[in-house]
């Protein structure tokens, strides 16, 4: 996503388990930033993640309520890594 963003001159944040290494993020121009971080910031927010018991609902009320009200969320993931109820909560309250 990374590559495919610098096309159109994205800034790229990310968040994962593991930092990529450092030549990997100079390439990609790839900041690596927590979790709370990337939710205020992005106007994109992609996952990209398998769905495990740490995952699911990795997305729930708390993270909407930090995301900005005018960001995307684009998952390409397991539908179970969002939390469906917060997810219809957050959209009816226009987040």
């Amino acid at each position: 996503m990374a590559r495919r963003g610098r096309g159109f001159e994205m800034k790229a944040l990310y968040h994962a388990r593991r930092r990529v290494g450092e030549v990997i993020e100079r390439e990609l121009r790839a900041e690596y930033v927590d979790r709370e971080t990337l939710l205020r910031e992005s106007d994109f927010l992609t996952l990209h993640l398998p769905l495990t018991p740490e995952t699911r609902h990795v997305l729930g009320a708390r993270e909407f309520e930090l995301m900005k009200p005018t960001a995307f969320l684009i998952n390409t993931a397991r539908g179970k890594a969002v939390d469906e109820e917060a997810l219809v909560a957050a959209l009816r309250a226009r987040r």
